[in-house]
């Protein structure tokens, strides 16, 4: 890669390119995790668990925009981040800029997960669709405040995800190839 860092892929990427990825991953791990989080949902509320995928892939859509807007946020903040610390050209990131861009991605993204989560959950608990269940939240006794009413521990969660797989998991891998881990394994795809 002529010199880059093979793992900085959010410092090669434009802004919109990485909001763009970031949005497909989440889509995407939204859809093929929408069985486990039926079933965990289901579990919590002790009601029976289906297998008629009409009912088990019932709010996928939704699943895919909230995690696609969150994981695109994420790589979006990430990148522009990143871009910021090393300014004009490339270079690799420390371990504290690169944990760290990760970690204030991963909190900006509680912003909309807050919100998301929020309405989810209210329509969960008394019906309704999300445009009425907004109202009702803002129209309550903490105005528009009260959309953020989980905004520390969604930030929080969402900081220590994107911590993993944003920050962490490039370093690792550098050291794992460090260590030529792989070097007597030999694929071959025909």
């Amino acid at each position: 890669m002529d010199g880059e860092d093979r793992y900085a892929v959010l410092q090669r990427l434009g802004d919109v390119q990485n909001l763009v990825l970031g949005l497909a991953a989440g889509a995407i791990e939204a859809a093929a995790t929408q069985p486990l989080t039926y079933a965990k949902n289901c579990l919590q509320q002790r009601v029976a668990v289906s297998l008629n995928p009409r009912v088990v892939y019932r709010g996928t859509p939704a699943s895919m925009l909230s995690d696609g807007s969150l994981i695109g946020t994420q790589f979006w903040a990430c990148g522009v981040l990143q871009k910021w610390l090393v300014g004009d050209g490339y270079r690799e990131l420390t371990f504290a800029e690169e944990v760290g861009s990760a970690y204030a991605a991963g909190f900006a993204s509680g912003v909309p997960c807050s919100v998301f989560e929020l309405c989810m959950i209210q329509q969960q608990r008394f019906g309704g669709h999300a445009a009425a269940t907004l109202r009702s939240t803002v129209s309550g006794a903490c105005g528009p405040l009260g959309l953020f009413r989980g905004f520390v521990p969604s930030s929080q969660r969402e900081a220590f995800f994107a911590v993993g797989y944003l920050g962490l998991s490039p370093r690792i891998q550098r050291v794992c190839d460090g260590f030529d881990l792989w070097g007597t394994v030999r694929l071959r795809i025909r």
